[in-house]
């Protein structure tokens, strides 16, 4: 088993990925990125024989979105996915997300997704692309792989003759769509259309939780309201499902990092900015509130407080709830991948999700497909100083305990797959309790939890001036005491008469069952020591990665984080073998 799952891993090169990354971003029009893609393909497959592809060559469906998009199906009772439906409702509704990044499927778990998108789009954006189909029909008009060739499912007949399928009536007739064509009037046609589209997508992924990360309810740019949300829906249409408001800073907001000597304890948002009228909402009927977490007092917490307690919740949720979960903020390029990420390996991490692939792989399968090719412009953010993808692995330390955990630690005893349920193994852990509310502290060999960082900056690269978050660096920090010396260690309606749209032919394609798939076996899900060495592998990988091509692109070497890699490296030897090292306390 093993070697047939090494003979078809891909060769990967985190230290390649992070240099194009540095320069670069994924460009589907331009198939910036496709080689990347590919492998980030194939490590899908090891853990994900039966799946859909998205086909978005040339910006098809989005600009913004890889070039290809995986989709797991579903194996449990939970109705699978058909491309048909998929299809039409995603050329229908894609204008309602802004920069037409639709809610797609990244993570599957326990038959439920976890999705990711854009906030919901303004008026002018919806006008304004509705207009470019209306009198460019060509503009969306990209040629998909297959050309006009049937699309059928692994389970259909191979040898049936094939036949088209009204894109009209498609939503409609599929018994198993969960798809509500009922109409929606407010006054604009084409407003409520693409609205109405964008919930029956929702729908037939099962979602019923939206996690709303912004940190307002419409965003305004020069005075004009340029993007929208489902809290701020005045026809209420988003009401039927579970809207859970986490405000989160922007990317912006992390600048802050050098300035703190890369250690963000204390460091606090401010929330009494003029713009910021997002208050936290957490759904009671769809997830009742634990007496763990004072949700009243978040706008007193610092930023590492903030994002334990909403990657808690977003976990809790996953846990407790049947329903699947759409994830976003206003483009879904910064926080949106950070927390897609964050889940994406702490249920690694247990052994629930990418049972077969390595902390290598995984490292570099999240930082291609959730950062690089959904869109994360790591070259602007670099040169402005707005390291959210730093701070992403950089938070992994904190996540390493049990309370992060979908696993039954209960005695500390290990499980296979929750889903079974069938058998237990024991994996005796009686040091490794945490306090819930309590940051984990990884003490290093030299008995000090705190580094001591200097303060400089990177040097500018590739800049890019069409982001929708850009604020003064000062106004996002409230209280600078906590900026301490390093020394101090700082601590649906009737369709519009004309719009193109691509064809089902031209999106999707299902991947033909290959005998050589691995049969996925029931894997153990890993014990909270366990859980802690896989989260330290893969900073490991990625602090190393980082430090010799991001770090190195400029002429000089930022001195923080010079001076907490270094320490990183001096520290490691405790933790692994000679050739890994350890992640930096």
């Amino acid at each position: 088993m093993e070697n047939k799952k090494d003979s078809s891993s891909p060769e990967l090169d985190l230290d390649e990925l992070l240099r194009m990354f540095r320069c670069s971003t994924a460009n589907p029009k331009a198939s910036t990125g496709d080689t990347v893609l590919e492998k980030c393909l194939q490590l899908f497959q090891l853990d994900h024989p039966d799946y859909l592809l998205i086909h978005n060559e040339n910006g098809l469906l989005s600009s913004y979105y890889p070039s290809k998009m995986m989709i797991p199906q579903r194996s449990g009772s939970e109705p699978r996915l058909e491309s048909e439906v998929l299809t039409n409702l995603i050329t229908r509704g894609r204008i309602a997300r802004c920069r037409t990044r639709f809610p797609v499927p990244v993570i599957l778990y326990r038959d439920r997704y976890i999705c990711r998108s854009a906030t919901l789009s303004g008026g002018p954006e919806i006008y304004g692309r509705t207009g470019l189909d209306l009198f460019f029909p060509n503009n969306t008009d990209a040629s998909g792989p297959g050309g006009n060739s049937f699309i059928s499912s692994p389970s259909s007949n191979t040898n049936a003759e094939p036949t088209s399928t009204d894109a009209s009536s498609t939503t409609t007739n599929t018994s198993n769509s969960k798809v509500n064509d009922s109409p929606i009037f407010d006054g604009s046609h084409v407003f409520s259309y693409a609205r109405n589209q964008d919930i029956n997508l929702l729908k037939y992924l099962s979602v019923g939780l939206i996690c709303d990360l912004m940190v307002e309810k419409k965003k305004v740019k020069f005075c004009f309201y340029v993007t929208s949300s489902e809290k701020a829906d005045k026809r209420g249409r988003y009401k039927e499902f579970g809207l859970l408001c986490l405000p989160y800073p922007g990317c912006e907001f992390f600048q802050i990092m050098r300035e703190a000597g890369y250690n963000l304890t204390g460091v606090k948002y401010n929330w009494n900015q003029q713009f910021v009228d997002a208050e936290l909402l957490i759904p009671s009927g769809k997830l009742p509130l634990t007496k763990d977490i004072e949700w009243e007092k978040y706008k007193s917490w610092d930023i590492i407080e903030l994002t334990k307690s909403y990657l808690k919740l977003l976990l809790r949720s996953l846990k407790e709830n049947k329903e699947s979960i759409l994830i976003h903020c206003i483009s879904g390029w910064d926080r949106t991948p950070l927390f897609i990420c964050l889940l994406r390996l702490s249920l690694w991490a247990d052994g629930q999700i990418h049972q077969h692939l390595s902390p290598r792989e995984i490292t570099y399968f999240t930082l291609a497909y959730d950062w690089y090719l959904f869109g994360h412009d790591l070259s602007d953010r670099i040169s402005r100083g707005e390291e959210i993808l730093f701070f992403c692995f950089y938070f992994l330390r904190y996540i390493e305990g049990s309370e992060f955990t979908v696993n039954d630690c209960e005695n500390h005893t290990s499980q296979l797959d929750i889903s079974s349920k069938e058998e237990t193994a024991e994996t005796a852990d009686p040091t490794n309790s945490q306090h819930r509310t309590k940051p984990v502290e990884i003490p290093n060999p030299h008995g000090s939890t705190s580094k001591t960082l200097r303060k400089d900056g990177f040097s500018p690269c590739l800049a890019r001036s069409d982001s929708w978050q850009i604020v003064s660096p000062s106004e996002g920090i409230t209280d600078p005491s906590h900026l301490k010396p390093a020394t101090q260690g700082l601590n649906i309606s009737q369709e519009p008469a004309s719009t193109s749209s691509p064809s089902s032919s031209q999106i999707f394609s299902i991947p033909p069952s290959s005998s050589s798939s691995p049969n996925l076996p029931r894997r153990l899900c890993f014990s909270c020591v366990e859980r802690k060495s896989r989260l330290q592998e893969v900073r490991s990988f990625f602090f190393n990665s980082y430090s010799t091509t991001v770090l190195s692109h400029g002429n000089e070497v930022p001195k923080p984080i010079l001076s907490y890699l270094t320490d990183h490296f001096t520290t490691s030897l405790s933790f692994t073998s000679a050739t890994r090292v350890k992640a930096p306390n």
